[in-house]
């Protein structure tokens, strides 16, 4: 069950967790009759197969329903349970399965911009993953039209990972009814958060040029470690966001950023 359990919507998850619920249940049940015999255990196992693979293109949350029921399919041919026993072993699981449904939903009763705040560290990190694919372009071994293919997959995940991130903040608040100190903070973080992802997505350059222009000065090997380094100190944000730890600077970007403006202008002269 706890595979169902992914940051998301409320709603999405109980809906979700209840589903998966009964979906083991019922391939327990289909999994412990279907071991007596070779022949429609494995059709049992092409059909289900088939069945809950094709639940990826409902999403991540979808095919993570599919993932627990092949899991309780594989768990229960191994089980060496009698005719008898097999409804009996199948309401265990489904009983495992509501109460870890319920308790989960219990926790975000007590905590409900946890979910909130997770998923939005994680969408810090992929942020911080952008902008390595970005400071790639400034790697004279790296090319730049796979380079570009990276990054437009990872601006996808990116705005994906946002619009679960605006979900969660809207529904979270809903739930509860009234502004909180948390959930002030982490509506300005993701504003913050979205508006440089913009700034990011914005800053664009023929990458050609600039490595023809800058080749023999090391600007271009400068530019990429500051890159990488910005990247750096977002993961680590992310990090403290995960963890609900307050904030502290590892470095002051601003000196690397007026040395490597003096370097550039020198170049340029």
């Amino acid at each position: 069950m706890s595979v169902i359990d992914s940051p998301g919507p409320v709603v999405h998850k109980r809906n979700a967790m209840g589903i998966g619920a009964l979906l083991i249940f019922i391939v327990a049940v289909v999994t412990g009759y279907a071991r007596l015999n070779t022949f429609t255990l494995g059709l049992e196992i092409t059909v289900f197969c088939f069945l809950f693979s094709l639940l990826i293109v409902y999403g991540n949350r979808a095919a993570s329903v599919g993932t627990a029921g092949l899991l309780a399919m594989i768990f229960m041919m191994s089980k060496d349970v009698s005719e008898v026993e097999i409804f009996l072993f199948s309401g265990t699981l489904l009983t495992g399965g509501v109460w870890y449904m319920l308790f989960s939903l219990l926790f975000f009763r007590i905590r409900p911009y946890r979910a909130a705040q997770q998923i939005l560290g994680e969408n810090v990190a992929d942020i911080a993953q952008f902008l390595r694919i970005k400071a790639d372009f400034y790697d004279i071994d790296t090319d730049i039209d796979e380079n570009y293919h990276k990054l437009v997959s990872q601006q996808i995940k990116v705005s994906h990972n946002q619009d679960n991130v605006r979900e969660m903040l809207f529904k979270s608040r809903v739930n509860v009814k009234e502004s909180t100190n948390a959930s002030r903070i982490l509506v300005l973080t993701f504003v913050d958060l979205v508006d440089m992802f913009e700034q990011i997505m914005a800053t664009h350059y023929d990458y050609g040029y600039v490595r023809e222009k800058f080749k023999d000065t090391g600007v271009l090997a400068d530019i990429n470690k500051l890159l990488h380094k910005m990247a750096d100190e977002l993961d680590y944000v992310g990090f403290m966001v995960l963890s609900n730890i307050r904030y502290k600077r590892l470095s002051d970007l601003n000196k690397d950023l007026e040395a490597l403006k003096l370097k550039i202008d020198g170049a340029g002269n």
